[in-house]
């Protein structure tokens, strides 16, 4: 089954309102209500699953436990994958370049100096090898 739905821009009334946004709520809805498993409110919503969870969580929707059929199924079948709309994909990269990423996002790096600045500030008392130590398992 097909369902066209035409909402003009002038009934919406929200500039900043897309598509996107539209879709992303109806499947938000359509999972909140039990009609759509998270993997297939992901796929209308035109995202991974860990990336609808994150909206999910961001919303503070509880997450429940996938069916049996969602924890095996971990790939999508290449014919739901054509019903996504073209304007929902972007194109991935064909190599991604570190220096690259670095330029665009502008990196400049960790200024060891204001750190330590920082640290001196705080009066932290143990080492920092120590602190970043205990951030890993």
């Amino acid at each position: 089954m097909t369902l066209e739905i035409e909402i003009p821009d002038s009934v919406l009334g929200i500039p900043a309102y897309s598509r996107q946004d539209l879709m992303l709520d109806v499947a938000v809805s359509l999972y909140q209500r039990g009609l759509y498993s998270l993997q297939n409110a992901a796929r209308f919503a035109g995202m991974t699953t860990s990336r609808f969870q994150q909206v999910l969580d961001e919303r503070k929707i509880v997450v429940g436990t996938p069916s049996a059929d969602e924890a095996t199924n971990t790939t999508q079948p290449a014919a739901e994958l054509a019903t996504i709309p073209p304007e929902m994909i972007r194109p991935t990269r064909p190599q991604l370049v570190l220096e690259d990423l670095i330029k665009e996002q502008n990196f400049k790096g960790m200024d060891i100096n204001r750190l330590n600045r920082t640290i001196d500030k705080m009066d932290v008392q143990e080492p920092v090898e120590l602190l970043l130590s205990q951030l890993t398992p």
